[in-house]
């Protein structure tokens, strides 16, 4: 038997039928409950329905090694297509004879994790809302959606690292309208097309030096962060190529959109450039920032004073200035009493040591459960 019988029992006959049928097969019938047939090409495969029969594993394995012969592929890479039927997998390949083996310094496969998740988060503010740079939490779909978000197996050939976003399948009644589509679909068509458009915009800084084009592609998943996480990997681990692809889940319809994309060695200063002059068009934006007050200061509490904010900034928290009238003053206090966070929105500015805003657009004290 090819694989763990673990991986192979936690294959669902969904799983199977979304894979089959993206491939060309058709459903010729049940067997009532407990089966469906595919057949293609006059080959037929018994799909179980339910894993909770006895020969539910001796099945899948049987349909593992039938799509194997037909395929002329090997039985594990058939098995690692039926796992992931059902999610969007992003991988992240480090292309350098160091890691031909397949393994990383320990330093280097902490800093490619980190920015990996650097990536997907970005790629999911941008599906939210198109940006420069992100600079304040994106809020609460965003956040949880990372949650969601797995870590598959690490691949050789170099050092690949995959990303598992598990996908809402498609009842494929009908057209597919933009807003029928999962917020994992759309988070992951972001990351597609913001890296392939970043590939486009920095090949073509050899004609003309220009931020024109990450600017123009902005709508399309472009963002400052996105620009600084890929250059991190790409800068620190010195003479490497970084590839990345997406593999479409197969139980949604398949976008037609370039799913590979390539940054050689001298992409990654370029990267880090638009980064720094992305992030400069992102202080005219209304920003909203959460978190606790860590200071407070005032001269003369009945005009209200400053407080001083811990809250994520970009990819870091940082502590922030906020100028209060009076009774946001005094709300403050008591939120620093009582260890509660803050929400504040407003235009950031950079001020000498600090971030600032001195005219904030909203204010209020969260609860615990916020």
């Amino acid at each position: 038997m090819t694989g763990s019988s673990h991986q192979i029992t936690h294959i669902s006959a969904h799983d199977v039928a979304a894979y089959v049928r993206s491939t060309g097969w058709s459903c010729l019938g049940n067997y009532g409950r407990e089966a469906s047939v595919f057949g293609k090409d006059d080959h037929s495969l018994l799909v179980p329905l339910a894993s909770d029969f006895a020969d539910f594993g001796r099945r899948m394995q049987e349909i593992v090694s039938n799509l194997a012969k037909f395929e002329r592929r090997s039985q594990d890479s058939v098995l690692r297509d039926l796992t992931y039927a059902s999610s969007d997998v992003f991988r992240i390949r480090l292309a350098n004879p160091l890691f031909d083996d397949g393994e990383v310094t320990l330093d280097q496969g902490i800093l490619l994790f980190d920015n990996a998740q650097k990536i997907v988060h970005a790629a999911a503010r941008s599906a939210l809302s198109p940006k420069a740079y992100h600079l304040a939490r994106a809020g609460t779909q965003a956040e949880e959606f990372l949650k969601t978000v797995k870590l598959g197996q690490t691949e050789i050939g170099s050092y690949i690292l995959t990303i598992v976003f598990p996908v809402t399948p498609d009842l494929l009644d009908g057209e597919e309208s933009e807003s029928a589509l999962p917020f994992e679909r759309k988070v992951t068509r972001s990351l597609v097309t913001g890296l392939n458009s970043l590939e486009t915009a920095v090949r073509s800084q050899v004609a003309r030096p220009s931020l024109e084009p990450f600017l123009k592609s902005i709508e399309l998943g472009v963002s400052a962060n996105l620009c600084e996480a890929l250059s991190n990997i790409g800068e620190r681990t010195e003479g490497s190529t970084v590839d990345t692809q997406i593999t479409w889940a197969r139980n949604r319809r398949i976008p037609e959109l370039d799913t590979k994309a390539r940054f050689l060695g001298g992409d990654f200063s370029y990267l880090r450039s638009a980064a720094v002059r992305l992030k400069e068009q992102a202080w005219d934006d209304e920003l909203v920032i959460t978190g606790p007050v860590t200071r407070i200061e005032s001269e003369a509490v009945l005009l209200g004073g400053e407080v001083f904010v811990y809250a994520l900034v970009g990819e870091s928290v940082k502590r922030v200035k906020v100028l209060l009238d009076q009774e946001q003053y005094k709300q403050a206090i008591e939120s620093h009493s009582a260890g509660q966070n803050i929400e504040v929105s407003g235009k950031i500015k950079k001020a000498g040591r600090y971030l600032t805003i001195d005219s904030p657009t909203s204010f209020s004290v969260l609860n615990g459960d916020d």
